[in-house]
């Protein structure tokens, strides 16, 4: 990972049958990757456990941002781990989820997205298997197949801003080619800046 990075923590809310799934992700300001570092899910996982999970991540990132599906009855919970734990967590943006599970989709396919080969087999095993429901007229995930943990990556991932990057400015080392071309570059920019203010001035006269 770059360093420097920020992190998002993704948490799909469940209990049974439905897991709890947690998905930590990672992005730089310089580069236009989200990197998914860590994955964990378990069913019957009550508030006390939900919250110590995220303040595992935490005590490992104290800068990490948590963002959870605070939806119906996620969001008492969510209001329950934010009073007694003290732990701030984001409601996910839901809007418009199959047009942006498109854009993720998008990103992965041209490698923007990057696993840890550690938990690539629990992550792909959910997606290979995920397809949209037929049968219905919106367009909605078939409620056939686990999505928890492609719920958890699409929360993280649409609070995360890599598609936002700039790029990293570039360190010229002193005394080198590359240093005197910058500087003479520099000092012609700054020449015909200082023409065009006295010509601009002259115009007022």
């Amino acid at each position: 990972l770059p360093e420097g990075c920020h992190y998002v923590l993704g948490v799909d809310l469940g209990y049974d049958p439905d897991p709890s799934a947690f998905v930590l992700c990672a992005f730089h300001q310089h580069d236009r990757r989200l990197f998914i570092i860590d994955v964990y899910k378990q069913h019957k996982m009550i508030v006390s456990d939900v919250a110590e999970r995220i303040k595992y991540y935490m005590l490992k990132y104290p800068t990490i941002r948590v963002v959870a599906d605070l939806g119906a009855q996620g969001k008492m919970i969510g209001e329950e781990i934010s009073q007694r734990y003290g732990i701030p967590i984001q409601a996910a943006d839901k809007h418009g989820k199959a047009g942006f599970i498109e854009i993720m989709n998008s990103d992965l396919q041209r490698g923007l997205i990057k696993i840890s080969r550690e938990i690539a087999p629990e992550i792909e095993a959910e997606m290979m298997n995920l397809i949209w429901d037929t049968e219905k007229a919106q367009r909605v995930e078939d409620s056939r197949y686990e999505n928890h943990i492609c719920d958890a990556i699409l929360y993280a991932w649409r609070f995360c801003y890599n598609f936002a990057h700039t790029e990293k400015p570039k360190v010229v080392l002193r005394g080198t080619t590359e240093a005197m071309d910058q500087y003479w570059k520099d000092e012609e920019e700054r020449i015909l800046q200082s023409i065009k203010e006295q010509k601009e001035m002259e115009s007022y006269l």
